[in-house]
């Protein structure tokens, strides 16, 4: 089959090697040998496929290094090898495929660094290398690649600062994915600088610092997405962490709007910034140790379907605005300092799950059995209160008119002179008026008898 352009073996059982005959189809373009059951190491031979624009063996068993010879594939665009077993490190002569637009060596064993010759693919758009054991710091030299529109280094062991020419060089970035590595350090403001960017997931490494107020300058989480658009289409395929699963879109026509920042050491409040972004779809801040109040305008994130701010030291009651919410299916706000009555109505009436919110011993209301004072007693309360207080200024009031009034009579008789001897002189008359008046009534009443 000489003269074969392409060759799909795909989604079958086959096992056993890749025969090293492969290389005797020159003028093969296309090669998919994917959903099989195919092992050992990649031949050499491969290399001798110089027409070949495809090369696309993900999902087996292969095993071993990925062949240098890879570098003689002059017209490669796409090179899919993901899940697999493939080991050894990534070899510097990737630098020479000119036309490489699409890396996907994902769920391997790979090991080593990124090869600084990565720098050289000046048409690459998609970098997968995520769930390997790759290590080191992010190259440098990827600044180079402009068009790259998605880097998933994810699972892996990165260490060093999130560099900040990503937000200055990679201006056509769709899709950020640091995720489970060792990076440390603030998280760069720049990144808000990425105009498409739509997904963002820095999650578990040990970012530390506040979350840059600036994140809300992110146009394209800004725009509310069409689901059902289906005017872009991608070659790639990509892992997505989403509502605490692992999802792998491929072919996809669209990528959801998501920042997930969880699994750090971020400090500060959450800024009231984020609740721009009115096409979010999912926002974990999960895992850190925020403090202040959720920004009472969390409402307007009119899209969100899932939000995670659990395991943090948040305070301060529930927004009431968070009842808008109306496509919210995931909600997690366990173990902070929330306190009050949790909002109820709209969307949040289905989430009925009470480990929701526990972990907060000062919330109150549905679907916790803590139950809330009503506004009723409430305003008995302040009734109670208010009578309490009258009574008290009653009795006050009558001790100070009863001092004042002895004191008024009292006082001049005891410190006034002559009122004193005019009192005494008329006092005694006083009382024997007093008692001959007695006396007069007391006959007639028993005359009466």
């Amino acid at each position: 089959m000489i003269n074969l352009n392409q060759l799909d073996l795909s989604s079958n059982f086959l096992s056993g090697p890749i025969p090293s005959t492969i290389g005797n189809l020159t003028n093969l373009n296309l090669l998919l040998l994917t959903n099989n059951q195919i092992s050992g190491s990649i031949p050499p031979e491969i290399g001798n496929l110089q027409n070949l624009y495809g090369l696309i063996l993900f999902t087996n068993d292969l095993t071993g290094p990925i062949p240098s010879s890879l570098s003689n594939m002059s017209q490669l665009t796409s090179l899919f090898l993901y899940e697999n077993k493939i080991s050894g490190s990534i070899p510097q002569e990737i630098g020479t495929l000119q036309y490489l637009a699409s890396v996907a060596l994902y769920s391997n064993n790979l090991t080593g660094p990124i090869p600084k010759s990565v720098g050289k693919l000046s048409s690459l758009k998609s970098l997968q290398l995520s769930n390997n054991g790759l290590s080191g710091k992010i190259p440098s030299s990827l600044r180079n690649c402009s068009l790259l529109e998605i880097v998933d280094l994810g699972e892996n062991s990165f260490f060093g600062n999130i560099p900040t020419w990503i937000g200055k060089s990679l201006k056509s970035l769709k899709v950020l994915m640091l995720r489970s590595n060792n990076l440390s350090g603030d998280i760069p403001p720049q990144l808000s600088s990425l105009a498409s960017l739509q997904l963002l997931d820095l999650a578990h490494n040990n970012l530390s610092g506040r979350i840059p107020r600036s994140l809300g300058n992110l146009s394209a989480m800004v725009v509310i997405q069409k689901r059902d658009d289906h005017s872009q289409t991608y070659i790639f395929s990509i892992q997505v962490v989403w509502k605490g699963a692992n999802y792998e879109y491929k072919k996809i026509a669209w990528v959801p709007n998501s920042i997930d920042l969880s699994g750090n050491q971020l400090s500060g409040d959450v800024p009231d910034e984020l609740t721009s972004l009115h096409g979010l779809l999912e926002l974990n801040l999960s895992q850190n140790t925020l403090t202040g109040a959720i920004p009472n305008m969390i409402g307007h994130l009119q899209e969100l379907e899932s939000l995670d701010l659990s395991l943090n030291q948040l305070s301060g009651p529930i927004p009431p605005s968070m009842s808008s919410l109306n496509f919210l299916g995931s909600l997690n706000l366990s173990y902070n300092n929330l306190s009050g009555k949790i909002p109820s109505g709209n969307q949040l009436q289905t989430l009925t799950d009470p480990s929701i919110y526990m972990g907060n011993p000062m919330l109150c209301g549905f679907p916790l059995l803590v139950q809330c004072k009503t506004d009723e007693e409430g305003k008995q309360e302040i009734g109670g209160d208010q009578d309490e207080n009258d009574m008290i200024w009653f009795y006050v009031s009558m001790i100070l008119g009863f001092v004042v009034g002895f004191w008024g009579v009292w006082g001049i008789i005891l410190f006034n002179k002559p009122c004193r001897i005019a009192f005494f002189l008329y006092y005694d008359s006083f009382v024997v008026f007093v008692l001959v008046r007695m006396a007069r009534f007391q006959r007639k009443l028993e005359n009466l008898i």
